[in-house]
């Protein structure tokens, strides 16, 4: 996870060939929580906040390829 951004996530995430180790892709996406039954935009519960403040990416998951 890249941040937050009022009620919306930033995340990246990269996809790496196992075998040679070269990135092969990667996704950017801003994210919302929506209702289901509705689609109207929700806002995230303050169990994000927690979670963002306590983020820590392991050396695996540095980014290797596109920067932001």
């Amino acid at each position: 996870m890249l941040g937050r951004d009022g009620d919306t996530l930033h995340l990246y995430e990269e996809l790496t060939n196992t075998a040679s180790g070269a990135v092969a892709a990667t996704v950017k996406a801003d994210v919302i929580l929506a209702d289901a039954d509705t689609r109207a935009p929700r806002a995230l519960p303050s169990v994000f906040d927690e979670a963002v403040a306590n983020m820590s990416t392991p050396a695996a998951g540095a980014r290797q390829g596109a920067r932001t």
